[in-house]
């Protein structure tokens, strides 16, 4: 077993050290080999700075003092189709939504930045995860903010357009068109009592 364990550390201290310089961090696989922890591969103690890294299908982001106690990996059984990292990953596209943050960002290649995978990886996770595109997603969490936006007869359809970040009117306009079925204007209208 330590054998097999040495490997395995060796492999997570070789991604550890292309971290960024002022991430300091400190292991200590030796001496967790008690029948508590016999299921653990190391622990990270950071020192100093900051990371985020992805290993054995896990995602792990620690700061300053945080421990971490990774684990070895599991065999999985093979009618389990969704792996702790793309649970992760939907996970972490609807929390980014939830926040709004589709006010303004619109583009897959965002979150998928945020999320430090490609846009190809993401959509594909997605939409075999759920079954549904990560556009469809966005444009779920936008529409409302939209509405909510065209509702409000203070702002001007530029100043909406302006605070959802769209390039241009134009855009913004075709952006309701096919998401409301009516234009800016044409919505608002059917807002009037008649």
């Amino acid at each position: 077993m330590l054998g097999k364990k040495q490997a395995f550390c060796a492999r997570l201290i070789a991604i550890m050290s292309t971290m960024k310089a002022d991430f300091q961090y400190s292991t200590d696989f030796y001496q967790i080999n008690s029948h508590e922890l016999s299921h653990t591969c190391l622990h990270l103690l950071c020192l100093a700075g900051e990371a985020s890294l992805v290993f054995n299908e896990h995602c792990y982001h620690i700061v300053k003092n945080d421990l971490v106690v990774i684990p070895m990996p599991a065999q999985r059984d093979a009618t389990d189709t969704h792996t702790d990292r793309t649970a992760y990953i939907v996970k972490q596209l609807m929390a980014l939504l939830a926040t709004g943050i589709s006010r303004t960002e619109r583009d897959v290649s965002y979150y998928a930045e945020r999320l430090n995978v490609s846009p190809k990886y993401l959509s594909a996770t997605i939409k075999r995860v759920t079954g549904h595109s990560v556009t469809s997603y966005i444009d779920r969490h936008t529409i409302p903010i939209l509405k909510e936006y065209l509702n409000d007869e203070r702002l001007s359809l530029t100043q909406i357009a302006d605070m959802m970040n769209f390039t241009s009117l134009s855009y913004f306009s075709r952006y309701c068109t096919k998401h409301l079925g009516l234009s800016p204007s044409e919505y608002r209208l059917s807002l009037q009592p008649k």
